[in-house]
């Protein structure tokens, strides 16, 4: 048979079980998304349990973030601190006004 295309593959797969089918190291070693683990559940745990972190996040994980922190706070001894550093897309906007439309 010739070689696959775009088109030839089965597009009723979704990639994260296509992913879970291949041969992966233990999640604890190299997390990856997909079916059958989830990078949250090795990073959020290990974080937490950190003495301090650097969380370079972009604005659209606020609500993960500040569970996170929420989370980390619980646990933390004095001495310990958590530094974010928020981070943009790599491009310039060209929007200029982000009101709603109905304002």
């Amino acid at each position: 048979m010739g070689q696959d295309t775009l088109f030839s593959t089965d597009s009723a797969r979704h990639l994260p079980q296509q992913l879970d089918e291949l041969d992966w190291p233990e999640p604890q070693r190299f997390p990856v998304n997909r079916a059958g683990a989830h990078v949250r559940d090795v990073l959020v745990p290990d974080l937490i349990m950190s003495k301090s972190f650097l969380a370079v996040v972009g604005y659209s994980s606020v609500a993960e973030l500040i569970d996170l922190v929420d989370s980390w706070a619980l646990v933390a001894p004095k001495g310990r601190r958590a530094r974010l550093l928020f981070g943009t897309e790599p491009f310039i906007a060209t929007t200029k006004n982000f009101t709603s439309p109905r304002m």
